[in-house]
């Protein structure tokens, strides 16, 4: 197991046989052209200081 999967939890994780599975994201969806993605949170999820994950905090991780 790598050593970032014990700190951070991304929004999808590798399953079995690599099937992509729900992590922080509960699902998504895939534009038809391939290139766009919408992903739906998991509601009520606190950061170790108490503070709240939602999309503003995603954007902010990937920005």
């Amino acid at each position: 197991m790598p050593v970032y999967s014990a700190i951070y939890q991304p929004l999808v994780t590798y399953g079995e046989n690599g099937k992509i599975e729900p992590g922080l994201a509960k699902s998504w969806e895939v534009s038809n052209n391939g290139k766009d993605y919408t992903f739906h949170l998991k509601h009520n999820i606190k950061f170790n200081d108490g503070s709240t994950f939602n999309a503003k905090t995603v954007k902010f991780s990937y920005g």
